[in-house]
């Protein structure tokens, strides 16, 4: 690590510094590449300072509002999944039973016609319990 700042040292004082010179290879480092973008923004007047921070700052404004849409848009498809999900299995829990009552009425020698009216099973369904 050493050898790469001093590397980085030769480049901006010997190179005046002219980000486009500095090799790929020094850049590929993350710190060398934190160090080369806090000399650019060293070298920023106040405005451009300020306009850099105010984008940046935009910036994560907008990732905040992205990231609570995407949130209560996550919220909201999960209450529509359980409320279905309540449903579904409500409707198959009186699907169950009205098979069940079905099973038990034709057990006790009551016609399919009869156990189908009450029951709303098709006589199809009946004959295969």
């Amino acid at each position: 690590m050493t050898g790469e700042y001093t590397l980085f040292y030769y480049i901006t004082q010997r190179l005046h510094f002219f980000p486009s010179k500095i090799p790929q290879e020094l850049l590929d480092s993350p710190e060398i590449n934190k160090a080369v973008l806090q000399i650019e923004e060293s070298a920023y007047s106040d405005a451009q300072l300020w306009g850099y921070d105010e984008f940046w700052d935009a910036v994560r404004v907008e990732k905040t509002l992205v990231s609570d849409a995407e949130r209560k848009g996550m919220e909201k498809g999960m209450a529509k999944g359980i409320e279905k999900g309540i449903e579904k299995g409500i409707a198959q829990g009186q699907s169950n039973e009205r098979k069940e009552t079905a099973r038990r009425m034709k057990n006790d020698g009551i016609p399919p016609e009869t156990i189908a009216k009450y029951t709303q099973l098709s006589i199809e369904e009946i004959e295969k319990l």
